[in-house]
């Protein structure tokens, strides 16, 4: 969120799922000995209701439900989507004016030998271990998870 100095503003109960979703994604990565990921965030802005509407039959295009167990098995399948995905494929803003679509991307660095001397020399450099950006998996995790927590509202 650095990018845009926005927040993700999804409201309180999608907020808690999101971290914890985001939270066990960080623990995955730790386990896995992996750093350097971040959050990838896509910002759909819906277009604005007020401007006129050009005239289209898209319904035309499309076959609607004939029964209502085909309905029922539409609106099943919909929330079986996690709580991300529910929303046209992401996850709709508090005021229904966003589309959030997110990701953990760049999962490839591994925790190693060669990332040991970075740390290392850096921590040297710089005098605090605490701000060097090649760190350890545990607390690369744990930090993820708190700059990505402040920026969700």
């Amino acid at each position: 969120m650095t990018d845009l100095g926005d927040m993700i503003e999804v409201g309180p109960e999608k907020r808690e799922k999101l971290i914890e979703t985001i939270r066990k994604d960080a623990d995955f990565c730790r386990r896995q000995m992996i750093l350097d990921y971040s959050l990838l965030v896509g910002i759909h802005y819906k277009p604005d209701t007020s401007a006129p509407k050009v005239e289209t039959n898209y319904d035309s295009f499309f076959v609607q439900p004939t029964s209502r167990s085909v309905a029922a098995a539409m609106a099943s399948a919909e929330e079986n989507k996690p709580f991300y995905r529910r929303d046209m494929g992401g996850m709709l803003s508090v005021d229904g004016e966003k589309l959030y679509y997110m990701g953990i991307i760049d999962v490839l660095t591994k925790w190693n030998t060669v990332k040991r001397v970075e740390h290392s020399v850096k921590s040297v450099n710089r005098r605090q271990a605490a701000g060097v950006s090649c760190v350890h998996p545990d607390p690369y995790a744990e930090r993820f998870v708190e700059f990505i927590s402040e920026r969700i509202s």
